[in-house]
């Protein structure tokens, strides 16, 4: 190579051709920010098995100390409760009356009456209480049984032994007045009580009172709960079923009840010494009225049938008040005769005496003329006459003037 040869052009060695300038026709905006930096991540914690098994200690810790103070929550609740109903039942439901069977309900408590006739067969009294002959629903009138539900129990069917929708209304209605004004006893528990408990007005009497009212309806139907309620429910006077009480007061069985009647006989459960249709017959018949009402509210009756009632007023039978007047004595000797034959549990009984009426009717007035006209002088304030037959039976006992002053014999 000669000296004047020039080396090779190398254009990377010297500076760069001129590029072509851009042409520009208007201002550009300016260029955008550029974005923040990215934080640095976090550095992560190194896995340790020690500390994630004491975190789900302390998370199981503070479910489990919840569940233990629910758990003795529980038992402190079930405690209380159990030692709460012991104490109730120890105070006032352990001497409760036991529930006789179905059959035996119908006779449960009942003393026996006793009617007694004279050598004629004349009926002169009746002793102890007078029930009647037992009755069915399907043997009486419609209305009869309608009746009493109307006066004491109007949901009778749509409720069960304790009525509580009863008891809420009758809690508002006695507040309200500021006193016992309503019950809410049902029939069902009218009827245990008057089978089994006292007339006491308690908490113990009403709490074993709801507790036979819930043991008669397991052993009962409805039907069968309201028929025994007819034929075991008193009256007054000595009376007990609505046949008993209409034969004492209408002189005829329940079978033949008015409506009249049959709301009549319904007003007197509620009250059935005051109301006794012998001491009140004004008051019974303002609350038959109310009965009547009721009857028509319900749809059980229409309105001409409670005109009609309204305006048919039931009379009384001349037995329905019963006045022993000069037989007093002669009762009373009979009463303890025939119990002592037939026994403290013997049903109703019949006893035709050996008394002949005319002669009882003339000894009570020999006596008491005797004393009259001879008591004073012969220092006397009593007699008493006995008259037999040939045969020995007694035709008249006559043990004083007046056995109502004096019923000793």
């Amino acid at each position: 190579m000669n000296d004047w040869t020039l080396p090779p052009y190398r254009f990377e060695d010297g500076p760069k051709p001129p590029q072509r300038p851009e042409v520009s026709f208007g201002a550009s905006p300016p260029p955008p920010p550029p974005p923040p930096p990215e934080p640095p991540p976090e550095p992560e914690e190194p896995f340790r098995a020690d500390l994630k098994h004491q975190k789900a200690r302390k998370k199981a810790n503070r479910f489990g100390w919840i569940w233990k103070t629910l758990l003795v929550g529980v038992i402190l609740g079930v405690l209380t409760v159990g030692a709460g109903a012991g104490y109730v039942w120890w105070k006032y439901l352990r001497d409760t009356p036991k529930l006789p069977s179905r059959e035996a309900l119908f006779a449960v408590n009942r003393a026996p009456g006793i009617r007694f006739e004279d050598k004629n067969g004349q009926v002169i009294a009746t002793r102890g209480p007078r029930y009647g002959q037992r009755v069915t629903l399907d043997g009486l009138p419609n209305y009869v049984p309608l009746a009493f539900m109307a006066a004491e129990d109007r949901r009778f069917y749509k409720h069960g032994p304790i009525d509580l929708r009863g008891i809420g209304r009758a809690a508002i209605v006695n507040w309200k007045a500021g006193r016992t004004v309503q019950g809410a006893s049902t029939l069902s528990q009218q009827l245990a009580k008057g089978l089994f408990l006292t007339p006491d007005r308690t908490v113990k009497r009403k709490l074993q009172e709801m507790v036979m009212a819930n043991e008669l309806e397991k052993v009962l139907t409805k039907d069968e709960v309201l028929e025994l309620y007819l034929n075991r429910v008193f009256f007054g006077a000595n009376t007990f079923g609505v046949d008993g009480a209409s034969r004492t007061y209408f002189g005829k069985p329940a079978s033949q009840l008015t409506l009249s009647e049959a709301a009549l006989l319904a007003s007197l459960p509620k009250a059935p010494s005051r109301l006794a249709l012998t001491r009140d017959m004004s008051g019974a018949l303002a609350r038959s009225r109310l009965v009547l009402a009721n009857m028509r509210k319900e749809g059980w009756i229409t309105a001409e049938q409670e005109s009609r009632a309204l305006d048919d007023t039931p009379r009384l039978s001349p037995l329905a008040v019963q006045d022993e007047g000069i037989y007093g004595w002669v009762l009373d000797y009979a009463t303890n005769e025939a119990v002592r034959i037939a026994g403290q549990n013997a049903p109703d009984l019949v006893v035709r005496l050996t008394i002949d009426p005319l002669l009882q009717k003339l000894g009570s007035e020999t006596v008491r003329q005797a004393i009259a006209f001879d008591g004073e002088r012969a220092g006397a304030g009593q007699a008493a006459l006995l008259s037999l037959s040939a045969d020995g039976a007694i035709r008249a006992m006559v043990g004083g003037t007046d056995y109502i002053e004096s019923p000793f014999n």
